[in-house]
């Protein structure tokens, strides 16, 4: 085990860098109507159709989630307002209980709410809601950063935007 991490270490990659290029990676868009925070059921049928496959092969499954709120994300040094924010965040909630009431068991649950600018904390340790956003913003992420978490968060780029959510699972093949 030594030799494998010095090996991922001498490659440039972290532990969890080279666990997660072995993961398989899926995602779904769902649209909200302006205002509604709760899950349709049809959105929930896209969801069961996540949650049936992994619990199916009882697969490690981690969850990104990138909401938005009924309007585009702010500007640098913009927020949106408090009411926007909460929609976001209710959003996000509403999936995430949603997989709890279908007992899928998550591993890792990442939430990214668009309508919030990243903080001076998450600004200064690149963190990864700081990096998702400017990617999103077109700002662009360093060249070093891991492949396959710079391919997650082009699928949130593509596929987010007011009034969404980018469900991203990712599981062992």
């Amino acid at each position: 085990m030594k030799k494998l991490l010095l090996l991922i270490s001498t490659l440039g990659l972290s532990a969890t860098a080279f666990a997660d290029s072995h993961k398989h990676m899926e995602y779904k868009t769902l649209s909200f109507d302006k205002g509604v925070t709760n899950l349709t059921a049809a959105q929930k049928v896209e969801l069961d159709e996540i949650a049936n496959k992994s619990n199916k092969d009882d697969r490690d499954v981690d969850l990104t989630v990138a909401t938005w709120s009924d309007e585009p994300i702010p500007s640098k040094n913009k927020s949106l307002s408090a009411t926007q924010r909460e929609i976001a965040d209710k959003r996000s909630k509403s999936i995430r209980d949603y997989f709890k009431q279908v007992n899928l068991d998550v591993d890792n649950y990442e939430v990214h709410n668009m309508a919030e600018n990243p903080n001076f904390l998450a600004r200064t340790f690149n963190t990864d809601d700081n990096q998702v956003k400017k990617v999103v913003k077109n700002e662009g992420v360093k060249d070093s950063d891991d492949a396959d978490v710079k391919s997650e968060y082009r699928v949130i780029e593509e596929h987010g935007e007011e009034g969404k959510s980018v469900v991203i699972v990712r599981y062992d093949d």
